[in-house]
């Protein structure tokens, strides 16, 4: 079964509909950890969290600015335990999650975040910060 753990931005944490999705999710049978970012610092300590746990796959829940700060945290994980990245656009122009052509429709786009099968995508790297849009 796969394991997941959604970070999700604290601002975003009544988000409509949030809740009872990862509800109906975790019922269908899936393991779903949910951790909610109260400071910067905090998707680096659940990403970490998450590698010590075996998690398969870590959801960002937020904006570009959350899903900036999880990919960062992932990419400073060795290759071979990164978990997979899914993405739940909750911010204001989701402009990866929309150029990716990624569901904007929070229940969909967990579902998919959590039962889709991964794809690869590129990331690039300038120093010790890594970034996955510009």
């Amino acid at each position: 079964m796969s394991r997941s753990l959604l970070i999700l931005n604290g601002k975003k944490s009544d988000y409509p509909g949030f809740r009872e999705t990862v509800e109906s999710l975790r019922s269908s049978g899936l393991e779903i950890l949910v951790r909610v970012t109260w400071e910067y610092g905090d998707c680096q300590r659940f990403v970490d969290e998450a590698n010590e746990l075996g998690i398969e796959r870590v959801v960002a829940c937020g904006g570009d600015g959350t899903l900036n700060e999880v990919a960062n945290g992932l990419m400073n994980l060795p290759r071979e335990k990164r978990p997979y990245l899914g993405i739940v656009p909750l911010g204001t122009a989701n402009d990866f999650a929309v150029s990716c052509c990624l569901p904007q429709d929070v229940s969909e786009a967990l579902k998919n975040s959590v039962e889709q099968a991964p794809r690869t995508i590129d990331m690039a790297r300038a120093e010790d910060h890594s970034f996955i849009n510009v």
